[in-house]
């Protein structure tokens, strides 16, 4: 596997993914996501205190939901559960997924909504949340309330109005009828039905009808019935409504809004789906995504081939750097001082300037001047006008920093280099370099130590400027 995606050249990699991401774009275009819809938050009466007042409530909460979520994923769409049952901090609650989506699609919408409940229901111990796919719904008690779930209750409805209105009514009161009886009564684990029936030559009403099935199925049919009776107070002669209960939901529209392939339908005269607003509304998702798809390939395209053609032409300069450095060290104009620069420079190789001596020639007066104060002196003369003083004092200290006789005190590679880079690194105080006579003008005198070193040496190699030897003997860092 290593050796094939070694054998992909980048050119090849960005048009696969643009070509991935393109055609996952179209796939999804048909799939749901879940789709906020409404909420109601309450407290109980005999609640003395908010949610925010109660910290082991609002733990056992955090705990219920947590529980909701780990479960959402099973085959029925439902669960409930009590945290600290038999307690006066006790907390229950459910949730409830539509009959026709997917184990996957239940999941997020239930994480979703556990999220988005404690947002806008931040100090009240019982709450009801919404989603177009799927709802939660919670209290402070071990038991639900001994009602159908018919309380709180909220609705949606569209902006948009119906020809031949009293037909339409009509015709709905009667399509929800037969939609209450079917869920309610349903042999399944799911109280669900849908329904699809034809309004005009052009348009297909659908709808759709769900209890929790924790009720029986006489609750189901009064909290069902229930929700109906609000559809003439919100949505008369409406192109789309809803009503929300805590334990049943019921909605229309003149759009395929559900799954048909996966749920048991109540179906009267349909008609094709190209010819309603289903249809419209699929053209109208492909028509938004698809050049959005378009532009990311072109986008993703664009990308890796600006970035391969950055690296060939960074790759290219920097063998032209390489190559010009090597032309001008072999033409001899790299690193050359003339013998009267550096004869002036050392005042004709002068034993006053010397401090050291190694297998590389002779080291200078810089301590001697570091110590005195007046390192500038250091400096050629015709530059001492145009330099920063700054910079100058950082690299003779850095320089000193180098030749300290105990190798630990030496600074590495990668700290003169952040040195250099940047001027918070701070640097520490230079020591007497390796070597250095302590009495230039009274050469003859020597510490103790340098008088046992000297001794240690064999006459032959002694302070020798040809035979290889360093200012100091060689100790591995």
């Amino acid at each position: 596997m290593k050796m094939m995606m070694n054998k992909i050249s980048p050119k090849s990699l960005c048009l696969i993914l643009a070509h991935t991401l393109y055609w996952s774009c179209l796939i999804h275009i048909g799939e749901s996501t879940s789709t906020y819809s409404e909420h109601a938050c309450t407290n109980s009466t005999a609640s003395a205190s908010t949610l925010s007042q109660d910290a082991t409530y609002l733990a056992n909460l955090n705990l219920l939901l947590s529980y909701l979520n780990s479960n959402a994923t099973n085959d029925a769409g439902f669960y409930q559960t009590t945290v600290a049952t038999g307690t006066q901090d006790a907390s229950t609650g459910l949730f409830q997924c539509r009959g026709d989506i997917t184990a996957s699609l239940c999941r997020e919408c239930v994480l979703n909504a556990s999220r988005e409940v404690l947002k806008r229901c931040p100090q009240e111990k019982q709450a009801v949340i919404w989603y177009d796919v799927c709802w939660i719904r919670y209290q402070d008690s071990s038991i639900f309330l001994p009602n159908p779930g018919i309380v709180p209750s909220t609705s949606l409805q569209s902006s948009e109005t119906v020809r031949e209105a009293e037909r339409f009514n009509k015709l709905l009161a009667g399509v929800m009828d037969a939609l209450a009886n079917k869920a309610a009564n349903s042999g399944s684990v799911k109280k669900f039905a849908t329904a699809e029936n034809n309004f005009t030559s052009s348009e297909t009403l659908y709808s759709l009808a769900q209890c929790t099935p924790d009720l029986s199925a006489a609750d189901c049919n009064t909290c069902l019935r229930s929700a109906i009776g609000f559809f003439p107070q919100c949505c008369s002669s409406k192109r789309g409504g809803a009503v929300f209960l805590p334990s049943c939901i019921v909605r229309f529209e003149f759009y395929p809004f559900f799954n048909s392939t996966t749920t048991p339908s109540i179906s009267t005269d349909q008609v094709p789906l190209s010819a309603g607003k289903g249809k419209k509304s699929i053209i109208t998702i492909i028509a938004i995504v698809g050049p959005i798809s378009v532009v990311l390939v072109v986008f993703l395209i664009g990308f890796c081939f600006l970035r391969n053609k950055a690296k060939k032409i960074k790759k290219y300069l920097s063998l032209q750097r390489q190559d010009s450095v090597r032309n001008e060290i072999s033409k001899g104009e790299t690193f050359q001082f003339a013998m009267v620069e550096i004869k002036t420079a050392t005042n004709n190789f002068s034993d006053e300037n010397k401090i050291g001596r190694g297998g590389f020639g002779e080291v200078y007066m810089a301590w001697e001047l570091w110590k005195e104060g007046t390192f500038l002196e250091l400096l050629d003369p015709t530059l001492r006008n145009s330099f920063s003083r700054n910079e100058v004092v950082r690299c003779i200290h850095m320089g000193l920093l180098c030749v300290q006789e105990n190798p630990v005190h030496r600074p590495t590679m990668a700290t003169i280099v952040l040195m250099l880079n940047s001027y918070s690194a701070i640097l520490p105080p230079p020591q007497q370099p390796a070597l250095y006579n302590h009495n230039r003008t009274q050469s003859s005198t020597t510490t103790t130590g340098e008088h046992q070193f000297h001794q240690s040496m064999p006459n032959s190699s002694q302070w020798s400027a040809n035979d290889g030897s360093m200012i100091t003997e060689v100790y591995p860092r």
